[in-house]
Parts: C-alpha cells; structure tokens; sequence
C-alpha cells in the first residue's frame, strides 16, 4: 500500500470518526471540497460542515482505487436522516481525493441529488 493510499484512508477514517479538526497538517494550504451545485470549501469550512451534518448523515465508502497513485476514486452511499426518526434518503456518487506533495489537495463529489438538510450546511457564509 502507498503512502498516498494511507493517507486517504486515514483521512476518511478519520471524517467517520469525527476528528477532522486534528487533520489541519495532512492538507494542502489551499485544500477544497466541493460537492456539484454547492459553493466551494475551504478546510476549516469543509470541518465545520462535517461537524453539522455528522449528526444527521451516515457516509459510506466503497473500495478506492487510483491509477497513479495521485488521484483516489470512490463510490460513496450517504444516508440523510429524516426528522421521524431514522434513515429514509439516499444520496449516491462519486468521490475523487487529489494528493499533491503528500497532502491531501482537493475532494470532488458528485451527487445523486441535492438534498435541503444539507444545502443549508454547504452554503458559503
């Protein structure tokens, strides 16, 4: 396994766990997420997002693999709770991790749909 490979498990290991915040040093100064049709985010906006929607949200990752051991790919399942009580939708795609320099650079996520319980936690503020 590479050390780029471990580096983004760790990381996602770490975003299951909740423990994002302690992640500041394993990014690149000018890191983004972005999930298509929301704005941009930058690390300590990606933390605070995470941190909201942890509570209502179970993400789950499927294998990832790379070609060139720089660009990491994965299929993710993400169920959003609903306030009854429970899991009830389903949002699906694809996740892409750029390494570069041994940091972790940029997440890409591609969505199945939009959903309002997340839109108001990855609006730029």
């Amino acid at each position: 396994m590479s050390t780029n490979k471990d580096l983004v498990d760790y990381f996602i290991g770490e975003f299951y766990s909740g423990k994002l915040a302690n992640l500041e040093l394993l990014v690149t100064e000018d890191f983004m997420f972005k999930m298509a049709g929301f704005p941009k985010l930058n690390f300590k906006k990606f933390v605070k997002m995470a941190n909201v929607t942890s509570n209502f949200v179970k993400l789950n990752i499927q294998e990832i693999v790379s070609a060139d051991d720089l660009t990491f790919e994965m299929k993710y399942l993400l169920d959003v709770m609903i306030f009854k009580g429970g899991f009830d939708k389903e949002i699906y795609g694809d996740i892409t991790v750029v390494v570069r320099d041994g940091l972790l650079d940029k997440i890409l996520v591609t969505a199945s749909r939009k959903v309002k319980n997340l839109e108001k936690y990855m609006l730029d503020d």
